[in-house]
């Protein structure tokens, strides 16, 4: 193995040079041992995590500046740095993958990082005592493993001092002194081991006040007697036939996956297959099922392993399966070996995860045995070269369902078939189907808790078990006497899964409950101060699952329970719940400033991905009274839901603060955001009063740029009124303020502000100077979505003056520039107005894509917008395809907007086949309906008198939708 160019164990250095415990030093020491690219903000946060996000970030291009003249090759993108040298620990991490437990001791030369400490950063020396535990676990791992291969290869006094060496660290280390009695009894040394063995209970009783455990206490009488330990020459068991357990319950679902497994062992590709999942999650039922399908070809023993504590009596039980009793001098697995030789056999062993220290005797039984075949169940992996995972998931439920497809779906046929256990009259129809899928979506399909839950339908109603699930975990709970005590409930479950979980990863565990919805890596180390080692093993052990993007996520119910257990805490949960709250402020921050001078679509991603945990940060804010957060936050709240177009959630999240701020400055910011949602859904009035109500808050305060926001809502407000010379001057002096404050974003917000008003008020000569301005200062500040929207508003104008053509070019350009910015909101009005363009340059079949592709986007926000209906006219017009005018009446009926509806008669009488009476009746109504827009009306009339007018009333609007509805089906 090549020599490390760095050494990070014991005295850190690089080529001669001894590392100094300062910053230049961390950093380049946390940049080498993280082997990939580190954001800026997470440097930030580890080296000031208690300074605002700006401060940090200018503490961090100090220190790269100080860091420079060390002259070290570090890369740096952007957002990100990498140092790529490689390190002492990496080769030992890469020994320890390969199980080279020599190599792994041999570079492992003291403590990471040894000597370097820092009070001022509290999170680096949090990540730094987490990174020297995983470590010295990892070399203590590889110690016991090459002792035992130093005995096994005859160099046992070797062995027993590489053991030794751990009692100096940790003497009450059991599993080591295990070891050590077991290894210097079979070499005669039985003085020796008998001294490590009182050293152990006397710390035991001084520092704990406990006895030995009874294994040791029974190694060390057979020691005193003179015995040899481990060689199995007094070890029996009885002889009992195997039986393998009944099948209780008809199988349900998981086809593909049983015949993975089938294909797996028939075709002889694997001999060790792991079905690795979650607690509760259906493991073993799958064993059981395959099992028993299995008798028909070969002979079948089935084991279970929890009533097991010890993994060296794992043989005894595989013996005690086969019917097999010890002699002789053998020790107990070269005994099984043999007795199994080349028999055909599938053995399976169920839950083997608290046993995974001996792994190691199946790896020598498929050596030993050619035609042996292993089935486990486990919830994490063996660790064996030779083992082939197969993951067994939760049923899987789509988050869009038909009716008629919810029957279908296996979650739902297991709770069903539960349920008709407990109660025989149990029926499923149309109403209680759709309850019997939320109940398995609030356990996120896990099949136990299917079960649990599906008993519960003797005494309560549908909706009753979905209310309890969602507020009380104790709800899922058992008491049948055939269920084995640590699935007796979903908290049981889970309660077994934390007791095999060390001091850190259960610490790990409650620091993680702070999230909502998922989490990145980065936010899991900074939040959860949990290193990718803990969190890799909490996922290896089916507590965390890992998605394509790289996001860690739990399952609903497991959330529950690791809440409860931080909560049990409440300082550590205080703190913790800070913590979270401070990194996604943060996370806001950035988003804001990238989409103001960045990569705006990727903001806004990250910003929709991360929406669970920024409204959880939001909520604590409010709770805590940090003002400051509030406030700061704000615009980027404002941004991202603008550019989302999700109007009410931005009311009702800013409504949530502003029910409790009093606090001038921050009650003033959040008022005039949220006017701006009130204007979006055309509420003026509203929107008015809350922009003013915010404005006399701030005019005092010289809060200039929050100011200029809520004047661009009056104009907004006052142009929607079609009063557009108060729109001018409320956006002008928007202008004079953002010209004073010499803030040349702002400067290009307002510029285009005012483009907007002198382009309604047909300046257009001032618009395009002024829109132009903004776009060129826009796209020197790197601003897709500013430049974006001046781009639609110049385009717009040249359309109106029929430059199409012109118009055209700027439109498509605005349209690249809108999906590059991620700007959903704007998105579908530009293909609708390149659609008007290429109807207008008389091109029918691209109007035609860009109206469809309108349509499917708007759809896709699940907005309301009566363009929507619009374009379905639109639609219509283009391909003279019926079903669109359809949609078009059924849309604006359902909504009840009336104009809308009236102008869909209007399309509909103007078609050929209709009765006359009734297209005189759609005439007459849409001429003299008073909702009737002036254009449809002037239509109407002019076609009114080409015709012999009828003398009858107009029939009323409900019966002519439903005669049109009847007529057009």
């Amino acid at each position: 193995m090549a020599a490390p160019q760095l050494q990070l164990f014991g005295v850190a250095g690089w080529q001669g040079i001894v590392f100094a415990d300062d910053k230049r030093f961390r950093l380049l020491a946390y940049l080498a041992s993280q082997e990939d690219w580190v954001s800026r903000e997470q440097l930030s946060y580890l080296f000031w995590s208690e300074t605002d996000s700006q401060s940090a970030r200018k503490n961090l291009r100090h220190l790269l500046g100080r860091t420079k003249t060390l002259k070290y090759d570090l890369e740096i993108e952007l957002e990100h740095l990498r140092w790529n040298v490689q390190t002492d620990v990496a080769l030992f991490r890469q020994a320890i993958r390969n199980q080279s437990w020599a190599e792994a001791l041999r570079l492992y030369t003291g403590q990471f990082l040894a000597g370097f400490g820092s009070d001022d950063s509290p999170e680096f020396t949090a990540w730094l005592l987490a990174e020297r535990l995983a470590l010295s676990g990892l070399r203590r791992g590889a110690v016991l493993a090459q002792a035992g291969f130093l005995h096994q290869s005859n160099q046992t006094k070797d062995g027993l001092g590489l053991l030794e060496t751990l009692f100096v660290t940790d003497p009450l280390d059991e599993e080591a002194l295990e070891l050590y009695l077991q290894i210097a009894a079979q070499a005669g040394q039985q003085s020796a081991a008998l001294r490590c063995y009182q050293n152990f209970t006397e710390h035991l009783e001084l520092e704990l006040g406990l006895p030995p455990p009874r294994h040791l206490e029974h190694l060390a009488v057979g020691l005193r007697q003179g015995l040899v330990q481990g060689r199995a020459t007094a070890v029996t068991t009885v002889v009992r036939p195997n039986t393998l357990p009944a099948l209780l319950t008809a199988f349900v679902g998981r086809e593909m996956l049983m015949a993975e497994l089938s294909n797996l062992f028939s075709l002889r590709q694997q001999r060790l297959v792991t079905l690795v999942g979650a607690g509760g999650v259906g493991k073993t039922r799958m064993a059981l099922q395959f099992t028993h399908e299995q008798q028909k070809v070969c002979e079948v023993v089935f084991v279970r392993l929890v009533p097991l504590e010890n993994p060296n009596v794992i043989p005894n039980a595989i013996a005690e399966g086969l019917g097999l009793v010890f002699f002789g001098s053998e020790s107990p697995i070269v005994q099984v070996a043999q007795f199994i030789g080349d028999k055909k056999l599938l053995l399976v062993l169920d839950n083997f995860e608290h046993l995974l220290a001996g792994a190691v005797h199946l790896g020598q039984l498929l050596q030993d045995c050619p035609n042996l075949m292993l089935l486990t169940t486990s919830r994490e992996p063996l660790g064996l070269v030779s083992e082939q995972l197969l993951a067994v998931e939760a049923f899987y439920l789509p988050e869009t369902l038909k009716p008629e497809e919810i029957h279908s779906l296996e979650a739902v046929q297991l709770f069903i078939q539960h349920a008709k256990r407990v109660k025989a009259d149990f029926t499923t129809d149309q109403n209680n189907l759709p309850l019997i899928l939320e109940i398995c979506r609030l356990v996120d399909g896990l099949a136990l808790g299917i079960e649990l839950a599906a008993v519960w339908v003797r005494s309560l109603d549908l909706s009753e078990i979905a209310a309890e699930i969602a507020k009380n975990l104790d709800f899922l709970v058992s008491s049948s006497p055939d269920r084995t005590e640590r699935h007796r409930s979903i908290r049981a479950v889970f309660e077994y899964s934390w007791n095999l979980l060390t001091h850190n990863e259960q610490q790990a565990l409650k620091s993680l409950s702070v999230f909502r919805n998922g989490f990145s890596k980065e936010a899991g180390q900074l939040v959860g101060e949990t290193s990718v080692v803990v969190l890799s093993s909490l996922t290896d052990k089916s507590l965390f699952s890992l998605t394509q993007e790289g996001r860690y996520r739990r399952h609903r119910l497991l959330h529950q329970f690791m809440s409860q257990k931080l909560l049990e805490q409440p300082k550590e949960a205080q703190i913790a719940y800070k913590k979270h709250a401070q990194y996604y402020f943060r996370v806001l921050q950035l988003g804001l400033e990238n989409i103001r001078f960045g990569n705006s679509k990727a903001a806004l991603e990250t910003l929709e991905l991360e929406f669970e945990n920024i409204g959880a940060a939001w909520q604590w804010a409010i709770q805590n009274q940090q003002l400051h957060l509030l406030k700061t936050a704000a615009e980027a709240l404002m941004r991202f839901f603008d550019a989302r177009g999700r109007c009410q959630e931005a009311i009702e999240m800013f409504a949530k603060a502003i029910d409790v701020v009093q606090d001038p400055a921050t009650l003033g910011t959040l008022l005039i955001h949220q006017a701006k949602f009130f204007e979006r859904l055309g509420q003026f009035q509203l929107s008015q009063r809350q922009t003013e109500r915010g404005l006399a808050l701030l005019a005092d305060l010289e809060e200039r740029e929050t100011m200029i926001w809520g004047l661009g809502n009056l104009g907004t407000i006052a142009t929607s009124n079609n009063d557009h010379q108060s729109a001018i001057l409320h956006r002008r002096a928007a202008l004079i303020q953002a010209e004073a404050l010499g803030n040349e974003r702002l400067r290009a917000v307002c510029l285009g502000w005012v483009a907007i008003s002198e382009d309604l008020l047909e300046n257009f000569s001032a618009a395009e100077t002024h829109y132009l301005e903004a776009i060129g200062l826009f796209r020197q500040l790197h601003n897709q979505i500013g430049e974006l929207y001046n781009l639609n508003g110049l385009a717009a104008m040249l359309s109106y003056q029929e430059q199409h053509q012109e118009a055209l070019k700027l439109f498509l350009a605005a349209y690249e520039l809108a999906k590059k910015a991620g700007e959903l909101t704007l998105s579908y009005n530009i293909s609708a107005s390149i659609a008007i363009c290429y109807q207008s340059l008389e091109q029918p079949n691209e109007a035609f894509l860009y109206t469809k592709e309108a349509l499917e986007q708007s759809l896709s926000l699940n907005t309301q917008n009566s363009l929507q209906i619009d374009w379905l006219i639109r639609l219509f017009q283009l391909s003279e395809d019926n079903t669109h005018l359809q949609e078009a009446l059924k849309m604006a009926w359902s909504r009840q907007d009336l104009p809308r509806t009236l102008t869909v008669f209007l399309e509909y009488a103007k078609q050929p086949h209709l009765p006359a009476k009734l297209v005189g009746s759609l005439l007459q109504t849409v001429a003299q309906h008073p909702k009737t827009l002036d254009d449809d009306r002037t239509i109407a009339l002019a076609l009114l008198e080409k015709r012999t007018l009828l003398n009858s009333a107009p029939q009323e609007i409900t019966v002519l939708v439903q005669q049109i509805r009847l007529l057009s089906s």
